[in-house]
């Protein structure tokens, strides 16, 4: 069982207003019935942009937000392995993502659904980053999971990313330092 402290409070009335306003064919602007009236376009936490969060279209509430943390847990872990493989081969990538996923950091964000799903796609902007070179295809993979990581509701990973992407580039690819003299 998950807990309930935000996930009851906060999460499943803005995704309840998301889902009511969109089975209405209605775009979901405004919820009048939470907290005296709050905004749902405009709400990160809302999510009404990302993808992923359609599952509460099709499932109850409890059931879509527990899918989408494993479905997340998931996605950081491989993501992780795809980025640390490139360095350390399977075994120990393997052993980075497991320990990645099952840190009390990670775990504790079971509760908080959108920094859960904005971090999942932090390795994988940096495994764009690793994997591409200086190309505009890298610049486009990037994009794509900055956006995703903004859409999901919570920007410090992007924040995050966007760091740690400026660091790698500076410090450790030398095809971007060949790049950032020209």
């Amino acid at each position: 069982a998950l807990h309930g402290r935000d996930i009851q409070h906060h999460y499943w009335p803005l995704h309840a207003a998301v889902t009511r306003a969109l089975s209405q064919g209605r775009l979901p602007e405004w919820d009048p019935t939470s907290q005296g009236g709050v905004p749902l376009l405009a709400n990160i936490h809302a999510g009404v942009f990302y993808p992923p969060n359609l599952l509460y279209q099709v499932l109850d509430f409890p059931r879509a937000y527990a899918w989408l943390v494993a479905g997340h847990m998931v996605l950081l872990g491989v993501g992780m392995w795809a980025l640390s493989r490139r360095w350390f081969g399977h075994g120990p990538a393997l052993i980075a993502a497991m320990a990645l996923v099952l840190s009390g950091p990670v775990v504790s964000l079971n509760v908080f659904g959108p920094n859960l799903a904005a971090l999942a796609w932090l390795p994988w902007a940096l495994w764009a980053v690793v994997k591409g070179g200086p190309t505009l295809r890298t610049v486009a993979g990037c994009a794509c999971f900055l956006t995703l990581q903004l859409l999901a509701g919570d920007p410090m990973p992007a924040l995050f990313t966007g760091l740690a992407g400026a660091v790698f580039v500076a410090v450790v690819d030398r095809r971007f330092k060949l790049l950032l003299t020209l």
